[in-house]
Order: C-alpha cells, then structure tokens, then sequence
C-alpha cells in the first residue's frame, strides 16, 4: 500500500507539471516558462519546449513507460491531453503478481493541480472505465456511438483525477483475487 501512496505522490507532482491550459499564447508562454523553472528547481521531472509543443521528460524511466500521448490514443480523433496510465501491483513482494489497471489525467486548470481526486467504481468489481469514458473523464464513449467525444464536464478540468480499476480482477487488473466478499476484506 506504501507504494501505491508513493506512485499517487508522484502523480502528484507530474500533474503539477504538464497542464493543459486555457489562456492566451503569450500568458501561456510565461506560465509554462515559471512552471518550467519551478519544476527544474523541486522535482526529477522536466519540460522542454519543441516547437511549441510541450515535451514531457523523466529521470524516472518508470514515468516514461506510463506516459500516454493524448493524441495517439485509437479512435479518438482530437487531443485529450497528456495522461500516464498502466499496472500498479499491490504490494513490493517480489512474487506479488496483483496488479491495478490506473489511468491519471491531470488537471487542465493552473487552481486544480494541488488536487487530487480518485475514482473508484462501486460494485465492488464495476471497472472504473465506465466511470471515465461515459461519467466524468475528458471524453465521452456513449453507448450506440461510432466514436468518443469530448467532454466539457470532465473532472480533470478543475483537478487531477485518477482512475483505478478495483479489486484485483476488474477491468484490466490482472492477478487471483485472495479476497472473495466484504466479510473477507474487513
């Protein structure tokens, strides 16, 4: 569990650095440029500026493999926003093979990134994908539709929101389940 707060923490910080904002192009350049410098000063991560796109890069190579290009993603035909999605075990037992499926977006407004908000599906075992692509994430996969679109509600546009696929078994975790009711779990 440890770890899971470690990994929630550095999520954290990483959505301190890479929003996607709303203002002007020469607000936006000074914003970025402090919030460049800021990051520079207190964090391992770093933003560099490529013909004004904003490139993230990591000194933890972890955080590289769990970056998702809000462009890249199949089937939807406009820019989500940079977001770092995969597996989290449970715990750091070396033959742990539990794993939660999470997808983290950060927030798109300069007030939202001190907060965190984390969405769990009820159920237990309801994935919490129904919850981001039909609820309250940065677009919408209807039922019925051919394709998703934006959604102008979404969550992160006022804080950074992770999803996590919960308990072991749901969406995309992977592993056996040791756990099988609520009497179990207490």
């Amino acid at each position: 569990m440890r770890l899971f707060y470690a990994f929630v923490v550095t999520l954290c910080v990483l959505s301190s650095c890479f929003s996607t904002l709303s203002f002007s192009q020469a607000r936006r350049a000074d914003f970025l440029a402090a919030r460049a410098k800021w990051v520079h000063e207190n964090t391992a991560v770093a933003a560099l500026k490529l013909d004004a796109a904003i490139i993230p890069t990591f000194q933890n190579p972890k955080a590289q493999e769990l970056y998702v290009n809000g462009t890249t993603i199949p089937y939807v035909t406009f820019d989500v926003g940079p977001s770092w999605a995969g597996l989290l075990p449970i715990s750091n037992s070396t033959n742990e093979t539990r794993q939660l499926f999470f997808w983290y977006f950060p927030s798109q407004s300069v007030d939202g990134t001190n907060d965190l908000v984390i969405w769990m599906n009820g159920g237990p075992g309801c994935s919490s994908l129904e919850g981001l692509l039909q609820e309250n994430g940065p677009f919408l996969w209807q039922w019925g539709t051919a394709q998703p679109m934006p959604n102008p509600y979404a969550w992160n546009t006022l804080a950074n929101v992770l999803w996590v696929e919960q308990p072991v078994g749901t969406g995309f975790s992977q592993g056996k389940p040791s756990i099988h009711d609520e009497n179990e779990l207490a």
